[in-house]
């Protein structure tokens, strides 16, 4: 088990940081002047955190920089603050379908410009939504290739009913969906038709290419370690970048719980041993996400990414 990993699996899944008395920074985000999360660093990592009065983990300021105790000792240390524009201090996060509305595109073109001139912008993850139209969609991204021709853009699974080739064609480098489980017995319980959805993922591949096309799915829903480095091994096989991440939703656990019985919560070292097995995957099959700057592997706020957090 990596220990980078494990280290940020603890973060991820662990609860609030306590701020030092009267300490604040510009970097973190604030609601009416309260410091509420920060993006915090270490390494070649980072991760999200929400700021409270009470919490696990404690953010503490010596002479010799910033470290992160846990439950009062010491756990990390070298840690930074980083500047959060919007979604991820790296890329520009963009929805169209926003409070009922879809974003007009002049409005979206100003929104990119702006995180542009205040971000050093590594990618662009563009969502569509409910009302959102290919063709509407379509119309911002060839806008956005035009004012960022060199960075790479992602598109995300609300656009899985879009002609893939269209959208390669408008400037579309990435490609990222969601499954919740490809487990097959947990397919069953949800409803999922995981095979529909791994032959939608390999047209993606064979358009954005291997190494470029990403699936977010989920722990914690009473799966075995077996049956997870399955999953891995069939995605891998296909040139399909898993994204695992720990299942949180308090209904969907509820759901599970009401058909399967009680889950058993996963611990950071059960994360990290299975981002460790995805990472060796990966590499098995010749996938590092060098190209993918995009989406959840290029946001890496919540979620283990091999070859750059560990």
């Amino acid at each position: 088990m990596d220990n980078d990993a494990l280290v940020k699996a603890k973060l991820i899944l662990g609860g609030d940081v306590i701020l030092p008395e009267g300490f604040d920074d510009e970097r973190l985000d604030h609601i009416d002047g309260r410091p509420v999360s920060g993006v915090f660093t270490f390494g070649n990592t980072m991760v999200r955190k929400r700021i409270s009065g009470t919490g696990e983990f404690q953010l503490n300021v010596t002479d010799d920089g910033m470290e992160i105790l846990h439950e009062g000792k010491p756990f990390l240390k070298g840690v930074r603050i980083k500047q959060m524009f919007c979604h991820s201090p790296d890329i520009a996060v963009i929805s169209l379908g926003k409070k009922g509305r879809t974003m007009d595109t002049t409005e979206a073109v100003d929104l990119l410009k702006k995180y542009a001139n205040e971000m050093d912008l590594t990618g662009i993850s563009l969502h569509g939504g409910a009302d959102c139209t290919e063709e509407h969609y379509i119309e911002v991204l060839k806008e956005f290739r035009t004012i960022c021709p060199d960075t790479h853009i992602g598109v995300a699974r609300t656009t899985e009913g879009y002609d893939l080739e269209r959208l390669k064609n408008a400037g579309a480098d990435n490609f990222k969906t969601t499954c919740t489980s490809f487990v097959p017995r947990i397919c069953d319980v949800l409803g999922i038709d995981h095979q529909e959805k791994l032959e939608s993922l390999k047209q993606a591949v064979r358009v954005f290419g291997k190494g470029n096309v990403v699936t977010t799915t989920y722990i914690g829903l009473g799966e075995t370690d077996e049956e997870i480095e399955n999953v891995i091994e069939m995605l891998c096989s296909n040139g399909i970048m898993p994204d695992v991440k720990v299942v949180k939703a308090k209904v969907m656990i509820k759901e599970m719980e009401s058909k399967m019985g009680k889950l058993i919560p996963t611990t950071p070292e059960r994360y990290a041993r299975i981002a460790t097995i995805l990472k060796n995957k990966m590499k098995s099959y010749g996938l590092k996400p060098d190209t993918y700057t995009t989406m959840c592997y290029g946001c890496r706020l919540c979620t283990l990414v091999p070859f750059k957090d560990f």
